[in-house]
């Protein structure tokens, strides 16, 4: 085996290695959000950490969340004006292609 096909080897492994580590830092606060959505309180603050609850309480944390505060609203209002913005941004960008600008008149024609 050549030498250059071993350094390049060892460079394409550490490569994939970073970025399987960027991609655990990454989502790892998205596991722990939605493992201790499924959680009671009391296992939340208890000492020992396991990412499964022993005791499901997903039912009555999502129901919870939904009576104390209007998230179906908020999940409608994001959909309907997250849509728009994008629409508008699109045909803003789409109008800046197609703008005429004033012709330069040269020193000849002056």
């Amino acid at each position: 085996m050549r030498r250059g096909s071993v350094s390049g080897a060892l460079l394409a492994a550490l490569g994939h290695v970073l970025l399987t580590a960027g991609a655990v830092v990454m989502v790892a606060p998205f596991v722990l959000m939605v493992s201790l959505s499924l959680k009671p309180p009391a296992e939340i603050f208890a000492g020992e950490w396991r990412l499964l609850p022993e005791t499901w309480y997903a039912g009555e944390n999502y129901s919870a969340a939904f009576m104390r505060q209007p998230l179906a609203r908020y999940i409608g209002n994001i959909e309907r004006n997250g849509g728009h913005l994008v629409r508008d941004q699109g045909s803003q960008q789409h109008q800046r292609k197609h703008v005429s600008r004033p012709r330069q008149r040269s020193l000849a024609s002056a």
